[in-house]
């Protein structure tokens, strides 16, 4: 972080930074308009007992809005980077997330850490869903990687919870920029904490029409 922290400040001296180990208390519960949101380190479980499912996450944010997203997989070596109304890729090969409406042949990434243990009945709604459906279920830990990987066609969707904008910040322009759509679970983006759908247009659209994520923002808005 220290070491990204310090290109940044020499490249866009005056921008804010954002980031989770030394730079996470910005105040008022919202990132700032203008900043660069990091994540050093996206799936710390992973990296300490050694599952190789780890990235780091950069973000740029302008005037309220997301612009670009660089997410780095050191042990894949796999580079995912996008901007804003010029697409994404994937190392150098054009992003495209992936089609089609058979549920049976999606796969979901789903992730809830214990901040948002209120709403797990909710939230196992939305597993019901899907699962019944013949879906298949992924859990990573890494949410930077799930967006990455639904950006690339890899996974069909990503829901998750209670996260921190270092969390998805990136990894949205990717998925928007690759054809996909986001849309966050409470009222504001980039919140504190703040839960993300990112899918392709027919998941996307399946979900809009299943009362159990409405069921889940609901919780969410409680808490």
């Amino acid at each position: 972080e220290g070491m990204i922290l310090s290109k940044l400040e020499k490249l866009t001296p005056g921008v804010k930074l954002v980031a989770e180990e030394t730079h996470c208390d910005w105040g008022g519960g919202s990132v700032p308009p203008t900043c660069w949101i990091l994540d050093p380190l996206d799936g710390t479980r992973n990296f300490i007992r050694g599952y190789a499912r780890f990235a780091v996450s950069l973000g740029l944010r302008i005037d309220g809005e997301m612009v670009m997203g660089v997410i780095y997989d050191p042990e894949a070596q796999d580079l995912f980077h996008g901007i804003k109304g010029e697409g994404a890729w994937h190392n150098e090969r054009s992003m495209q997330l992936s089609s089609g409406s058979d549920p049976s042949r999606w796969t979901v990434s789903l992730g809830m850490p214990f901040k948002a243990v209120r709403c797990v009945e909710e939230f196992l709604g939305v597993y019901r869903e899907l699962f019944s459906r013949g879906t298949a279920i992924r859990h990573t830990g890494s949410a930077a990687l799930d967006l990455a990987y639904t950006a690339a066609g890899i996974f069909d969707g990503t829901i998750g919870l209670a996260m921190a904008p270092w969390d998805v910040a990136a990894g949205m322009v990717l998925v928007e920029e690759a054809g996909g759509k986001t849309a966050f679970l409470e009222d504001s983006p980039l919140l504190l904490s703040c839960s993300l759908v990112a899918a392709s247009q027919e998941l996307f659209s399946f979900l809009e029409k299943n009362r159990a994520v409405s069921k889940v923002a609901h919780c969410l808005k409680q808490v």
